[in-house]
């Protein structure tokens, strides 16, 4: 899973308890566990079953691991995706 599609669902429950409480936040945590190794097995998606679009590409995927190589190899810092201005 690439830090895009966590980032992203992460976004919308946020948005779900803005709806729902109106009280401001003063830390948003975001926790994941029990990964495998690419070739290992399968780990369930986080939307499976939905008939939702897929928030995940392959080329997603291929770029986590690309960052993911570049901060291994070169620091923490080596690397970040881009941003938009209009967030």
């Amino acid at each position: 899973m690439s830090d895009r599609v966590v980032f992203a669902v992460a976004r919308e429950l946020l948005a779900k308890l803005r709806s729902a409480r109106r009280t401001p936040a003063r830390l948003l945590g975001v926790a994941l566990s029990q990964f495998v190794p690419q070739d290992g097995a399968v780990q369930l998606g986080l939307l499976d079953g939905t008939d939702a679009e897929p928030l995940e590409t392959e080329r997603d995927r291929v770029t986590a691991r690309t960052i993911d190589q570049l901060r291994e190899r070169f620091g923490p810092d080596a690397v970040a995706r881009g941003r938009t201005r209009n967030r």
